[in-house]
């Protein structure tokens, strides 16, 4: 996380892309306008930092994921968050 505005921003990168892709954006909103945004970037499930499961998984189950991190972080105010999804990221966006 970085920043600690009032707005919320979710970045999902899309296949195979580890979260520090979004550096330009981490550092547009989460350090240059910290006092505005909150900026969440994590890695999917088998990229990066994260664990890569045995078996197949889909991208329902990454938005289930990304759920449980929004759960987790108590980010569940009504229209609170602002996901923004790139390819495979986008698709997981849309299934949240």
């Amino acid at each position: 996380m970085h920043g600690h505005g009032p707005i919320k921003l979710i970045f999902v990168m899309g296949l195979n892309g580890p979260k520090i892709a979004w550096y330009r954006q981490i550092n547009y909103f989460g350090h240059e306008r910290a006092d505005k945004y909150t900026v969440l970037v994590y890695d999917n499930r088998g990229v990066g930092a994260s664990d890569t499961p045995w078996e197949r998984y889909t991208t329902s189950q990454m938005a289930k994921d990304l759920l449980d991190l929004v759960n987790h972080l108590k980010w569940t105010e009504e229209k609170q968050l602002n996901i923004i999804g790139v390819s495979m990221g986008g698709m997981i966006a849309q299934e949240l």
